[in-house]
């Protein structure tokens, strides 16, 4: 069956219009359905994503009690083989597109990762096993990564690293296991692409990266990783709307230096386990960051 049917059986009527929206999603199946006056945006993936969608609730309902503007969830479940997610409908601009007041829109942002940031949390990584409670530990993920770092290692025969450098990047995650760091949620994917922007009001969407981590400095590794430069007045208004001091930044900076290492190396773990076309691309990511 496919999502136009399960679209029409969720809604119950085919006295409604059904759009596509197409170039925006990148994971989920995205559609704008209109009955009457009223509009709803509806995602849909395979039926294994369904404890994603469950995740995004949680996440979407903890950041209204935080005053953060976010859609509002209105059914979530699964239906012929199809895991759905319905929501309302809010009108505006993607952020991708709008053209003036960027550096506003990158300041509220700020300010919504600093209070999602503080939305306590249990456990460690993307997969939530219950409300809030995430499935692994930080220092699971940490010590399989420094034990990684043997004479066996995939990534001395792959030309990854050398020995030097795997000796050393061993000291640097032991030093992280040391630390002491404060965690909590994190959206793990804030970007324009991921705003609503109408006149004053910027609505956050699409929780289906977030996970329980390291804050703030996870979600600034995502961020310089996948959206902006630490030189660009964007990440400075979102430092701003985080109310973090570039100083303060910068007492942190070597710790997140060494977390993206952290990230790249354990995805590229994950592509030699379970994707190996990806090991090539991973790689790549790896060396240009051990090399800085």
């Amino acid at each position: 069956m496919n999502d136009n049917d399960t679209i029409q059986q969720l809604f119950k009527s085919k006295s409604i219009i059904i759009t596509p929206i197409t170039g925006k999603g990148r994971v989920n199946r995205v559609y704008i359905v209109s009955q009457g006056k009223d509009r709803f945006v509806i995602r849909i993936n395979s039926e294994e994503e369904l404890s994603r969608f469950k995740k995004e609730v949680w996440c979407s309902e903890e950041a209204t009690k935080e005053k953060i503007s976010t859609p509002r969830v209105l059914d979530v479940g699964a239906r012929n083989d199809a895991a759905y997610m319905i929501l309302n409908f809010v009108a505006g601009s993607n952020g991708d597109d709008i053209t003036e007041n960027r550096n506003k829109v990158w300041y509220t942002m700020g300010n919504y990762a600093q209070k999602i940031n503080q939305i306590s949390t249990q456990g460690f990584s993307e997969n939530m096993i219950s409300p809030g409670i995430f499935s692994d530990s930080w220092h699971r993920y940490l010590d399989y990564n420094i034990n990684s770092l043997d004479a066996e290692d995939r990534l001395l025969s792959l030309g990854t690293i050398n020995k030097k450098q795997s000796e050393q990047i061993k000291d640097r995650l032991l030093k992280l296991r040391e630390t002491k760091f404060k965690f909590g949620l994190i959206h793990g994917d804030i970007s324009l692409e991921n705003v609503i922007v109408a006149k004053d009001n910027v609505t956050i969407i699409d929780w289906g990266c977030a996970e329980s981590s390291i804050v703030p400095h996870m979600e600034i590794v995502d961020l310089l990783q996948n959206q902006v430069s630490e030189n660009d007045d964007c990440f400075s208004n979102f430092l701003r709307g985080y109310s973090m001091k570039r100083e303060e930044y910068e007492s942190i900076k070597s710790e997140i230096d060494t977390l993206t290492l952290l990230q790249a190396i354990d995805k590229l773990r994950w592509a030699i386990d379970r994707s190996p076309d990806q090991i090539s691309n991973f790689s790549e990511k790896v060396i240009a960051i051990a090399s800085v």
